[in-house]
């Protein structure tokens, strides 16, 4: 089971340093785009950066156990990896 959260969270990790924090620093960058309808895109992305914070405290020996940071986790990756195939 440790195996498996490691696993996830070095995959939200690994997506999140590759592709979506590129991604939203380019949107806030850019101001949205040319007419702003990168703005749309902020709603979906976001969640998937603060997934970092739950991917780290799982590295953490206090939280490494808890069941509840695993689904948080879990569930993440199953929506980082919907956002990322479209």
């Amino acid at each position: 089971m440790k195996i498996l959260h490691w696993i996830i969270s070095v995959s939200i990790i690994l997506f999140n340093a590759f592709h979506f924090l590129d991604i939203t620093f380019n949107i806030l960058k850019t101001c949205g785009g040319g007419m702003g309808f990168g703005y749309l895109l902020l709603p979906f992305i976001l969640p998937i950066n603060f997934l970092l914070i739950t991917a780290f405290m799982s590295f953490n020996e206090k939280f490494a156990d808890h069941n509840f940071i695993f689904l948080i986790n879990l569930f993440g990756l199953l929506w980082t990896i919907f956002c990322f195939l479209f």
